[in-house]
């Protein structure tokens, strides 16, 4: 059997297995333990979209899934995605399905591979870690012999594929390797197959590309913004033959001094023609604005700068004069840096995984990513105390103005706009900052446009993936200000690098409306299952709103300070290690507490509404805020682990990789707790061991949170809330007074971002 292409309107398909053994009338699958059987003949193996075609299968194989069991049954390649069909296989629990659009466990949209690794002689199992994979830089010709494959995701998952029992492996390669590179992002099937009219990809009309978005952006930030600025149409391409600037929107905003026929003048003088326009303003009119940097270095470039800063200082508040700020990182620096990390991550098998164990904060140091990360913050830092502490207006400039720009400014609003620090208000500052201002998603995460056929791959630089590291060291800092969780960043990162949204594919606004697609990622419900879209709200923001009785539509108008020392950046581990389970620890993690504080926070907010209906004081002046969060999804979950929802709930977890560690060729014993493990275990951990040796008591105190003893009754309270059923008896009363009595004593234990500069950072610094 050779390349096959079959559409999924008019499949062709062929019975190629069949079933020797004879069931007998007890032996049907008629119970909830026994394992379904999929008939490789059968046309459920895989539903096709629309125009989407089968272009390669191969049949006989084994699939190797890291730190897993292999599966034997038959892998799919169509000009979408990479399917894997087991013959056999163990119903998941239904609160693990994450995407409406793929299986999460065997389906992989071929535009999210980032490496392909081919070896050509037989491996076996216990080999599968060996250095005799090589990557795949080009295709296969009819002489090469492909044994296994190791397929690396840019979601740092890494599996591999057995095709020693299979006739056509070169094939079945070259196929994968030919739509996993797209020479355009026309050729993409996302956005070339998809129907535009489809419920699922039919989006708004991008915001931010309109006189009215940025209008009405500019009053909510400055409601006197109207006197010192203006919405112009000078980037408008009605009555040109192109627009001045390709990366900006249709409408832009400028100071209200600077005309369109001086911007047609100097504009030619910025790179890209990125002049600078603005982002957002403070209250007391202090603004940001973003620009590329000018294209020459002489005494007019220098005249250029100071005409444009006088404009800006004049719609300050105050007069005061505006500072230029340089944020260049080179791009080729981050995607070093990335790269670098995904393969310290991208780990399969427990040896591998243990060789880098013991020099954990070595390798992550030497990948140089958490030096961009605290790199980004700081910058944004040194905005945030220009505009609040210096009250001056900030010019953030770089060599093209698509990148760094982005990221600084974006994490700047994040600190002081509170309105930024909800769902809603942060899906608008990606729409705005990332969307509408041009960074190039289709150059930095697929290395393609729809300009040119040819690669790009020196373009590429997950910069966008960056800023979201960037995010979460704020989410960990300051938790409880933030309306959305880690796992709503990690769902980002998820959707960036699969390309299912014209929003994190297209170059521009320009590409967008060319392509006549309409497909936005937020909201994140177009592509998640309600279950999973559950983990995106912040249990500690809630509960923080439940106990100060604060509006939800008003947040705290509260100023973050990002980080001042790198010892405060922690590792990401809430998306690196997820696939990695011995870093996993059972019946912990950041999961098990949003399980405590959603029942006690549900059952304050019920004595709390008991009180006041049986008070006699009139309670009508005290705002209600009730407990609106909706049952957690991993309430039903037995043998849960800290990577829920990415790692199965199975009966052996982390404590059993680290038993099994003992057989392995590592010199000495194994420690469970050291490096990567120490970092992904710092929730959950009991207090006796909060400091075992394993790791120097500074940077303990860096990743993870503060212990209490476990006799206090915070502990004993917390302990009771998750392993204890819940209480249903005639007592609820009493124990509900019990909990909200020593919440009403005795606070929380606070994250270490509590000793942030600040004193208001942490987990449950405010709550109470």
């Amino acid at each position: 059997m050779s390349t096959i292409l079959t559409s999924g309107k008019s499949p062709d398909k062929r019975d190629s297995f069949r079933s020797y053994v004879k069931f007998g009338p007890t032996d049907r699958l008629n119970s909830s333990d026994d394992v379904p059987i999929n008939e490789f003949g059968s046309e459920s193996d895989l539903r096709l979209l629309t125009d989407e075609l089968i272009a390669a299968l191969c049949e006989n194989i084994i699939y190797y899934p890291a730190f897993g069991d292999n599966r034997f049954g038959k892998i799919l390649c169509t000009n979408f995605r990479l399917c894997f069909i087991p013959l056999a296989e163990i119903m998941q629990d239904p609160c693990c399905s994450r995407s409406l659009i793929l299986a999460d466990k065997y389906e992989i949209p071929l535009c999210a591979i980032e490496e392909i690794h081919y070896c050509s002689i037989p491996l076996e199992p216990k080999r599968l870690a060996s250095k005799k994979f090589r990557p795949m830089t080009g295709p296969f010709s009819t002489l090469d012999i492909v044994s296994c494959i190791k397929i690396f995701v840019k979601d740092f998952r890494v599996f591999a594929i057995d095709f020693q029992n299979s006739q056509f492996a070169v094939s079945f390669c070259n196929q994968m390797f030919h739509f996993s590179r797209p020479s355009r992002l026309t050729t993409l099937f996302q956005l070339a197959r998809f129907e535009p009219n489809a419920e699922l990809w039919r989006g708004e009309t991008p915001s931010f590309n309109s006189k009215i978005d940025w209008e009405s952006e500019l009053q909510r930030c400055d409601p006197n913004g109207w006197r010192m600025w203006r919405v112009t149409f000078f980037n408008s391409d009605h009555g040109r033959a192109f627009s001045p600037v390709a990366s900006y929107p249709e409408c832009v905003v400028v100071p209200l001094d600077l005309y369109d026929h001086r911007l047609e003048t100097i504009c030619a003088n910025w790179v890209n023609h990125r002049f600078p326009v603005w982002c957002w303003a403070s209250q007391q009119g202090c603004a940001i604005l973003r620009s590329s940097d000018a294209n020459t270095d002489s005494m007019a470039t220098e005249h250029l700068w100071e005409m444009v800063r006088n404009n800006v200082a004049l719609a300050h508040p105050e007069n005061e004069m505006t500072e230029i700020m340089d944020v260049t990182i080179p791009r080729q620096r981050v995607a070093s840096a990335h790269s670098a990390l995904r393969k310290l991550c991208s780990t399969d098998m427990l040896s591998s995984f243990l060789e880098t164990d013991n020099q954990w904060y070595t390798n992550v140091s030497e990948t140089g990513w958490y030096q961009l990360v605290f790199q980004c913050l700081t910058h944004s830092l040194n905005v945030v105390e220009l505009i609040v502490d210096r009250r001056r207006s900030v010019i953030l400039k770089e060599q093209e103005g698509l990148d760094m720009t982005a990221v600084v400014s974006s994490l700047a609003q994040l600190c002081m706009d509170p309105h930024f620090r909800t769902q809603k208000g942060f899906a608008q500052l990606v729409q705005k900052e990332w969307c509408a201002l041009g960074h190039p998603f289709g150059l930095r995460l697929f290395g393609a446009s729809c300009a040119t056929s040819s690669s790009l791959a020196d373009e590429m630089a997950p910069v966008f993936l960056l800023f979201l590291d960037c995010v979460s060291q704020l989410v960990y800092m300051y938790e409880a200000e933030f309306d959305f969780s880690q796992a709503m960043l990690v769902s980002l990162w998820d959707l960036a690098t699969t390309g299912l949204t014209t929003t994190f594919t297209c170059n521009s606004f320009k590409e967008l409306v060319g392509m006549g697609m309409r497909c936005d990622a937020f909201p994140l419900t177009r592509f998640y299952s309600s279950e999973h879209c559950r983990l995106f709200a912040n249990s500690r923001h809630a509960a923080r709103q439940l106990v100060d009785q604060t509006d939800p539509e008003n947040p705290t108008d509260y100023i973050l300070r990002p980080p001042r020392t790198a010892a405060q950046v922690r590792v990401w581990s809430e998306c690196y290690l997820r696939w990695t389970p011995p870093t996993h620890t059972p019946k912990g993690g950041r999961v098990v507490g949003d399980l405590t504080v959603n029942e006690l926070c549900a059952e304050v907010e019920a004595l709390v509404n008991e009180k006041d209906r049986l008070s006699a004081h009139d309670s009508r002046d005290r705002p209600v805020v009730g407990w609106r969060h909706e049952r957690h999804p991993a309430a039903a979950v037995e043998n849960i682990t800290s990577g829920y929802p990415y790692s199965s709930p199975e009966p052996h977890g982390a404590a059993s990789y680290a038993a099994d560690s003992s057989s392995s060729r590592r010199t000495g014993p194994p420690t469970p707790r050291s490096g990567a493990v120490a970092v992904a275990r710092a929730y959950g951990r009991p207090a006796a061991n909060a400091h075992d040796g394993s790791s120097p008591p500074a940077e303990r105190s860096i990743n993870a949170p503060t212990q209490v003893s476990p006799s206090s009754p915070v502990q004993s309270l917390h302990s009771r809330a998750h392993f204890a059923p819940t209480v249903r008896s005639t007592d609820r009363t009493a124990v509900a007074e019990e909990r909200y009595e020593v919440l009403r004593t005795r606070p929380l234990p606070p994250t270490p971002s509590s000793h942030s500069p600040s004193g208001k950072g942490g987990s449950f610094s405010t709550v109470v």
